[in-house]
């Protein structure tokens, strides 16, 4: 079963013996939803009502696993007025061509995941409209995955969210560039994934002081990194992956974050060096830089490395590591050893031969064993030609023998 949304309300303490409004009974048969006898006594992980008296009306409600023909019909969600939880999950119906405005007014949390607008076989369903969402004015918690939004901007939708917490929209197809300004100035959590949000980060994002987590992989996000990232000092999940964007890590701006456990920049076009100034980072523990366009020498000492989880920066191939200061090769696999200049030592040398996937398996390798073995290795060639020699030498000297000994009989 799926689990209530995170601003659900608190299921009824059961102090009043009301019944159910009748016309939101009819309204969930009209959806097709089965209805307990008496679905405000007890616990129901589906339902919650309020303690009104003798009628009581839901205040909860999550449909799931939906008949493929069941409808959303506007006469339903008026029926429905006064919920302050609503969630879909896999509940193929057609939304609604409009929403009630008390419904509207009352909700606090919206949850609609592979709902309302998926492909329901071989039939293509129009999906959720921006309009239809940003009606949501007092929402706290807006979830929307896998569904279709039509939207020319998310700015159609957020405008109007002032007390909006908790924000995902993922795999929606989602258009437009992000909001210059956000209403709602204690958001907690950005989840714009895989949709295709283009144009710069803004730098107005660095108001949002009370961010802890930005997600904003798998979009077509082009420009600089905002040295205004710097302001989410509560930031503790930052990942822009697989995006466009260009220029260098704002190594100022990365050390402000000192919250920040999870970094991943990776499959983008940034370009130049390593700030050191990552090293500050305390409780950081994921760190991801691969294929960029990054440069130099990686300022990251064993100590660092050690620290981290998981540590990955393959496919820069202009980047590369000290062997004075990093121990161990296998801290930095998928990252060629620096020559003299500084330069990436593309044949023989220190680094084993990586693939583009590798990534850090931080654990010690002991040094003295593998200059050992690498030893072995020079002496092999030498070894062989002297017992080559010496094998021929005997020969001769048999030979020899057996001459001398033939003419003397």
């Amino acid at each position: 079963p799926v689990s209530s949304p995170a601003m659900a309300p608190k299921p009824s303490t059961g102090l009043s013996n009301g019944t159910l409004d009748p016309s939101q009974v009819a309204a969930l048969q009209t959806l097709k939803v089965p209805v307990p006898s008496n679905p405000c006594a007890g616990s129901h992980s589906t339902m919650i009502c309020d303690e009104g008296s003798p009628v009581r009306r839901l205040i909860f409600l999550q449909l799931q696993y939906c008949p493929v023909d069941a409808v959303l019909s506007e006469e339903a969600l008026k029926n429905l007025t006064g919920l302050q939880a609503l969630s879909f999950f896999d509940c193929p119906m057609k939304p609604s061509a409009s929403l009630p405005p008390d419904m509207a007014n009352s909700l606090t949390s919206f949850s609609c995941v592979s709902s309302l607008g998926r492909t329901s076989g071989f039939e293509e369903m129009a999906g959720l409209s921006g309009v239809w969402l940003g009606k949501l004015h007092k929402v706290e918690d807006l979830t929307v995955m896998d569904v279709l939004v039509n939207a020319s901007s998310l700015s159609v939708i957020v405008a109007n969210m002032t007390r909006l917490r908790e924000l995902k929209i993922s795999n929606s197809s989602l258009k437009g560039e992000l909001p210059k300004t956000w209403p709602a100035k204690n958001l907690t959590s950005i989840d714009l994934s895989l949709n295709a949000i283009q144009g710069p980060l803004p730098s107005l994002l660095g108001e949002l002081e009370q961010l802890q987590s930005l997600e904003l992989t798998g979009n077509n996000l082009t420009g600089h990194l905002p040295d205004s990232l710097g302001k989410l000092r509560s930031l503790q999940r930052l990942s822009l992956s697989s995006n466009a964007l260009t220029g260098p890590i704002p190594g100022a701006a990365i050390e402000n974050m000192t919250t920040l456990t999870y970094l991943d920049l990776s499959n983008n076009a940034l370009n130049g060096s390593v700030p050191a100034s990552i090293t500050k980072l305390r409780d950081l523990r994921y760190l991801d830089l691969r294929n960029n366009k990054l440069r130099g020498i990686l300022p990251f000492n064993s100590s660092f490395l050690s620290r981290l989880n998981s540590f990955k920066a393959s496919g820069n191939p202009s980047l590369c590591y000290n062997s004075s200061i990093v121990t161990s090769t296998r801290l930095v696999v998928g990252v060629p050893a620096c020559d003299d200049a500084g330069k990436p030592i593309t044949s023989g040398g220190e680094g084993p031969a990586l693939s583009p996937g590798e990534e850090l398996a931080p654990t010690a390798e002991p040094d003295a064993q593998n200059s050992q073995s690498r030893r072995g290795k020079r002496h092999g060639p030498k070894t062989i030609v002297w017992a080559v020699a010496t094998a021929l030498g005997a020969i001769f000297l048999f030979i020899a023998l057996i001459v001398v000994f033939s003419k003397w009989c």
